[in-house]
């Protein structure tokens, strides 16, 4: 009699082989499930052959008709006779991706992993933490976590060997962690999907002390082929890729938005990375919480012909503290944490942040490169109750439409900063006019255009004068990616823009935009900044250094001789000395 599970005990990853079909990263997954959380595994398939699958943080029902298998080996294989559940789930899944066993060929263990539990998957490199190891060893044994391991290589399609047997583009389940007190090295417990033993050389008294410890509460495991102990340092060496599911959270909140050309300002080595979608953080949201970024459109689910490599854009998620205001300009934040951007369907990024008192947070969701055109979903998890949120653009935190300038700083107009005394150069800057129909606060964002991703340094350093007849205030120069400024201006007075690098000739192009709450003029027109008329010469004033002009001598009290002296002193006083030679 054909029956779902085995009768006499919990199923384990044992239970289904992987057959000549190439999709090992759905068969690990459920061999990781099947033996650390076979109750889950359960959960999939109902009693009505029905199975459960996640899209987009909704749960899909998926009917199950299990077709006759023409090639036995073609697909997975149930090593226990009459039990079905390997064949029910590999064929649901396949009607999950549009009823094509083809679609499963080629993929991550992270996407089957959601697809399978609807639960976040950090995907990282193995180097990248010290500390995989320990959270590994601390989620199996607390049964929160589903892990997975690969060796990934972008530049070949079949798999490699590597120089201990493991295979390139190939995925391994991770069932159990262990730490040899004699050699004080660390080992995992992998499985090969395929049932065979890959790894060429195994340490027989580290296994054997393994299995002494765990075959009470494993029994088949000793004895299941493929079933292999690797120390940690060896795995190191082959395989490139940790996948650690978290089972321990709970979908909070599920929102859908899009890039555009405006709203896709890529990654932060671009000047445009302020553009990109975001969402400011309470401070609930640093704790224990873990996001997912995801694109909207599944190429599996789309993919008609079996050789089309899935290829997504490279995503990513990057948490910054801002400084002042709640765009992302260069000059305003610090990087606090980043995710690695994948040209994967989804990447997931685990916060853990104590926060600062008084300090904004921002989650910013972009892609690798700017001007994206596509749709994108977010996914927020925790353990507790968090508040909802809403995702933000930069261009929608002034009331206006944003307008936008582009210039270039040519050998004609580059003058560079004003100095003191003001040097005629300044002036030879681009300006252009400013008007504004009531007073309101302005954000003026400056940034600099390069035709390829360069490097900090050789960007220029810039800054924004805003002047008028009673406006005019100094500014800083800052080498950044970008910069802004907010200035409070008044209505009916004509302001001057005028976007300037620090150093006089520094030549390229940049891009001015301006944000305001009530209606404005911004003129494209480039002008210059009006020199003001010299001022007026001093005139001439008598020599303060001059004594002044002694009263005549009292003639009745003086003799003859002195009258005489005194009258040669009052004629030498009225001479004009600044005319003498």
């Amino acid at each position: 009699m054909m029956k779902t599970w085995p009768s006499n005990r919990e199923p384990y990853h044992g239970d289904i082989v992987q057959g000549r079909l190439g999709n090992c990263f759905l068969i690990a997954s459920l061999q990781a499930l099947a033996s650390c959380q076979s109750q889950l595994l359960k959960s999939i398939v109902s009693s009505s052959s029905t199975c459960f699958f996640y899209r987009r943080g909704e749960q899909i029902e998926v009917p199950v008709i299990l077709e006759p298998i023409t090639e036995e080996y073609q697909y997975c294989r149930s090593t226990v006779d009459d039990v079905q559940w390997p064949y029910m789930i590999e064929q649901a899944y396949a009607k999950f991706y549009g009823g094509r066993f083809e679609n499963l060929i080629g993929g991550n263990t992270s996407e089957a992993l959601y697809d399978l539990v609807g639960k976040p998957v950090e995907e990282f490199e193995i180097n990248d933490k010290s500390d995989v190891w320990e959270r590994i060893q601390q989620g199996l044994t607390e049964r929160t976590v589903l892990v997975t391991c690969g060796a990934v290589n972008t530049n070949t399609v079949e798999p490699t060997c590597t120089a201990n047997g493991l295979f390139v583009n190939h995925a391994y389940s991770i069932l159990s962690t262990f730490f040899d007190r004699q050699s004080r090295e660390k080992y995992v417990l992998i499985h090969n999907p395929q049932g065979i033993n890959h790894l060429l050389k195994e340490n027989t008294r580290v296994r054997e002390a393994f299995f002494a410890l765990h075959s009470k509460n494993h029994p088949l495991w000793a004895n299941t082929t493929g079933t292999q102990l690797v120390s940690w340092s060896e795995l190191k060496k082959s395989c490139n890729r940790i996948q650690i599911c978290y089972l321990n959270v709970e979908s909070r909140q599920i929102l859908f938005n899009n890039w555009s050309t405006i709203t896709s300002g890529g990654c932060t080595n671009f000047a445009t990375f302020y553009r990109n979608p975001f969402i400011l953080l309470s401070p609930s949201h640093l704790k224990k919480t873990i996001f997912i970024l995801g694109h909207t459109i599944d190429q599996r689910q789309e993919r008609t012909v079996t050789d089309v490599k899935l290829n997504y854009e490279q995503i990513g998620i990057t948490i910054v503290e801002l400084k002042s205001h709640s765009i992302s300009t260069h000059d305003n934040y610090e990087i606090v944490c980043q995710s690695k951007f994948w040209n994967k369907r989804e990447v997931a990024l685990p916060l853990d942040i104590l926060p600062k008192q008084g300090q904004k947070y921002a989650i910013v969701l972009s892609s690798y490169y700017p001007n994206v055109n596509t749709t994108f979903w977010l996914q927020i998890f925790s353990k507790q109750i968090l508040p909802n949120v809403e995702i933000c653009h930069w261009t929608s935190l002034f009331h206006q439409p944003v307008q936008t300038i582009r210039g270039e700083w040519h050998r004609g107009n580059a003058g560079g900063k004003r100095t003191k005394p003001v040097q005629l150069k300044f002036y030879e800057n681009p300006a252009y006019l400013l008007t504004l129909s009531n007073n309101s606060s302005v954000r003026l964002i400056l940034h600099q255009l390069f035709d390829t991703e360069i490097p900090l340094a050789q960007y220029h350093p810039t800054g924004i004068y805003v002047l008028s007849t009673t406006f005019d205030a100094e500014i800083d120069f800052i080498r950044a990616r970008s910069v802004s400024r907010l200035v409070q201006l008044k209505a009916d007075e004509e302001y001057y823009v005028i976007p300037t690098c620090f150093q006089a000739n520094s030549l390229g192009k940049f891009e001015l935009n301006v944000l305001c709450d009530v209606p404005f003029v911004l003129d494209s027109i480039e002008r210059k900044f009006p020199i003001p008329p010299p001022p007026p010469k001093p005139e001439n004033k008598p020599n303060s250094t001059i004594k002044a002009k002694r009263a005549p001598p009292k003639k009745g009290n003086l003799s003859l001789a002195a009258a005489r002296v005194s009258n040669l002193a009052d004629e030498y006083t009225t001479l004009d000395v600044t005319d003498t030679d």
